[in-house]
């Protein structure tokens, strides 16, 4: 269900760490949403996301570049 973006790998400061971060993707067209939500996850349209940390803007303009230069 998921392929990790082997050629997508950050490194990010949060509180007291540095930590890598990996870009993965949906192997179908449909995003999995009720299983997503089984396990207490949600997704977010873009435009939902805005005014969130920083450091979660950051993480999202790097996958947005990433995807869009693929």
């Amino acid at each position: 269900m998921l392929v990790v973006e082997r050629e997508f790998l950050r490194r990010a400061e949060i509180p007291r760490a540095m930590v890598n971060l990996h870009l993965a993707r949906f192997t179908t067209l449909d995003a999995p949403h009720s299983e997503v939500r089984d396990k207490g996850g949600q997704f977010y349209s873009i435009s939902e996301l805005h005014g969130r940390h920083p450091t979660e803007m950051s993480m999202l303009r790097w996958a947005y570049e990433f995807l869009l230069g693929s």
